[in-house]
């Protein structure tokens, strides 16, 4: 199994130095495993419940689509 990540800011001021960088990002990991002759990706999000109460919401809202979007990108790069 291999795992990449990468810490995704809902604000676009948040600065990578940010002593409260938890609470202004989420965590995207792309898990990759053997699955028969072929591979699976999982890709999570989470750390929306640290969110600010009215940015979590929105901020799970456009990932979600934005996650429909990129999931279909790389379906279609890999075929």
């Amino acid at each position: 199994m291999r795992v990449s990540s990468f810490v995704w800011p809902v604000d676009e001021t948040v600065q990578p130095d940010d002593q409260r960088l938890d609470q202004k990002s989420t965590l995207v990991e792309f898990i990759l495993e053997p699955s028969g002759n072929g591979s699976k990706l999982t890709i999570r999000e989470s750390g929306f419940e640290k969110l600010p109460k009215n940015k979590s919401v929105q901020a799970f809202r456009d990932n979600e689509g934005g996650w429909d979007a990129q999931t279909k990108n790389i379906r279609d790069f890999l075929e």
